[in-house]
């Protein structure tokens, strides 16, 4: 630095101590958005500056290793799930079932609403643990689509239809809501802070470009396979897909341990 022609020294303990300001505001920035698919492409907020004096930190273990392999590789399956059931491909089942402009509204405000289930969510994970909830629950609401890929063979009234694919988007998207809760503090306990932003980065860049692809195909799926009139043959196809790799993201989950010892919980705080 420099001032009125002088140069002024910065002492490392400085450096480290600003890095550190910059890692403690980017914690308060909200990364993910309300209804996103979690465990996916976003990292829960636990950003750690980099070891001071360039050192990386201890090595990680082999069990921890395997552990973050998988959670980047379920990641990218995650993405897969979005891009046959995310908010594209309910809009195009909404257009199919000729919802109307205030079911619509009602579909697309569910992400929101189901966001005031956070407390009971933290409850939850407190009671029984982060890994059980998040592995129950974002199981469910990934095969909570199920009946949407039956649905050509229901026999359900229009009405009915509408009335299940609003019934379904809001049980996905209360539980997805749980399961992002207890995977963060999951993941809060499994990723060490000295390779915390290294391997989100990566999971990031890795999870952002299976999702392209995903996208991509479930878009020109639909495209293909749409029908003249109804239902047709795509979404239905997206909706088994999207449980297919409901089920496999479960089993990379249930492949990652558990950092806590057993019997440990910690205290419920409001701060």
């Amino acid at each position: 630095m420099r001032g009125h022609g002088k140069r002024i020294p910065v002492s490392a303990a400085l450096r480290r101590r600003l890095v550190q300001s910059f890692a403690s505001l980017a914690t308060g920035v909200p990364l993910f958005r309300p209804g996103a698919s979690l465990p996916g492409s976003s990292a829960p907020l636990l950003g750690a500056p980099p070891p001071p004096d360039g050192r990386r930190g201890p090595p990680l273990h082999r069990r921890l290793r395997a552990s973050l392999k998988v959670s980047t590789v379920e990641g990218m399956f995650a993405e897969v799930f979005t891009a046959c059931a995310g908010p594209t491909v309910l809009t195009a089942w909404a257009i199919a079932l000729k919802l109307g402009p205030f079911l619509v509204g009602v579909m697309t405000a569910l992400p929101f609403f189901a966001q005031f289930v956070q407390f009971p969510a933290a409850w939850l994970t407190l009671c029984f643990g982060h890994r059980r909830v998040a592995l129950t629950a974002v199981c469910l609401s990934r095969l909570s689509l199920l009946p949407m890929a039956l649905l050509p063979w229901l026999g359900l009234s229009l009405e009915g239809q509408q009335h299940l694919l609003l019934a379904v988007a809001g049980a996905s998207a209360v539980l997805a809501v749980v399961g992002n809760n207890a995977w963060v503090a999951w993941m809060g306990e499994l990723v060490p802070g000295a390779v915390r932003g290294r391997f989100f980065g990566k999971r990031t860049a890795l999870t952002t470009l299976m999702g392209t692809g995903a996208s991509l195909t479930a878009g020109l799926l639909m495209d293909r396979l749409k029908g003249l009139d109804g239902v047709g043959m795509a979404l239905p196809l997206l909706a088994l897909a999207a449980c297919v790799m409901g089920v496999v993201t479960t089993l990379m989950m249930a492949a990652q341990h558990d950092p806590a010892p057993p019997g440990t919980s910690p205290k419920l705080e409001l701060k």
